[in-house]
């Protein structure tokens, strides 16, 4: 199901995944720490890029865009009041230090935590983060998610799952783990579920991804025109969010058998838990 109004639907190339390999089978927790005279050059450098990114990220079609069309989901409810994210979770960001792509949708994750200015936390995670980029996002006062927990967080309020271009396994968790009614609090910006739908085999995508095939009847996608200047960074994005309503209609059946995801180590969209 696909929110057309005032927007246009178009294809989009094959998004670019995220892939990062394991080192030594061990991922590191986060942790505070201070700021090195060693590293403050390159803070300065990464600081600065993001700040110049989040004003011409402001200035352009692809964000009115998007601030609109998350402005229309808050305002789309049965009782026709607008409500309000309660926090942001973000996960596979990349490497915000060293990946001007990274750095861009970061940018764009604290310009949307500014603009609707939730009144809880914006928490994010990524295995492959370094010290730089932890003090980055403890710059901007993101929470830094202590654990890998695969994109398995139930959330009990309105909350945004800002997930740029992960992969299929990260989507797939934050629905198995909010499955049912709970679906109602939850919005995920990121790749496509319809553009999956088209290209990949139903056979296919239901073993791949088994929450994502079932749920896109009963999805509410906002497919993202590719207005930004760099067509790779936000590539064949949407908006999902799922309306109440529907979600109770549908029969039990539809919401039995909700077995938790496992995916095989070699899996390339998603760095396990191994710890």
């Amino acid at each position: 199901m696909s929110d057309s109004d005032g927007f246009t639907l178009v294809k989009y190339k094959y998004p670019k995944q995220n892939k990062f390999k394991k080192k030594n089978g061990n991922l590191k927790d986060f942790s505070t720490f201070a700021p090195t005279s060693k590293n403050d050059k390159q803070f300065d450098l990464v600081l600065n890029n993001i700040n110049e990114y989040k004003i011409e990220l402001q200035d352009s079609p692809f964000y009115k865009e998007l601030i609109s069309s998350v402005s229309k989901i808050l305002s789309t409810n049965s009782e026709k009041i607008s409500i309000k994210f309660q926090d942001f979770v973000c996960y596979g960001i990349g490497k915000i230090s060293e990946c001007p792509t990274s750095r861009y949708q970061f940018a764009l994750l604290v310009l949307l935590w500014q603009q609707f200015k939730p009144s809880g936390k914006c928490s994010i995670y990524d295995p492959v983060f370094g010290n730089l980029d932890q003090q980055i996002c403890e710059h901007f006062e993101l929470e830094l998610i202590a654990r890998n927990e695969e994109a398995k967080r139930k959330v009990s309020q309105k909350t945004l799952f800002f997930v740029p271009h992960g992969g299929k396994p990260l989507y797939n968790n934050i629905l198995w783990a909010n499955w049912g009614a709970g679906l109602e609090n939850v919005v995920i910006f990121g790749n496509s579920f319809t553009s999956y739908q088209e290209r990949i085999p139903s056979r296919q995508l239901e073993i791949e991804a088994r929450y994502i095939a079932q749920i896109v009847p009963v999805t509410h996608e906002i497919r993202l025109r590719c207005l930004f200047h760099d067509d790779d960074v936000f590539n064949d994005m949407s908006l999902h969010h799922f309306v109440a309503d529907e979600l109770r209609e549908q029969p039990s059946s539809f919401w039995q058998d909700c077995k938790e995801p496992i995916y095989e180590d070699n899996n390339m969209e998603i760095i396990l838990n191994v710890a």
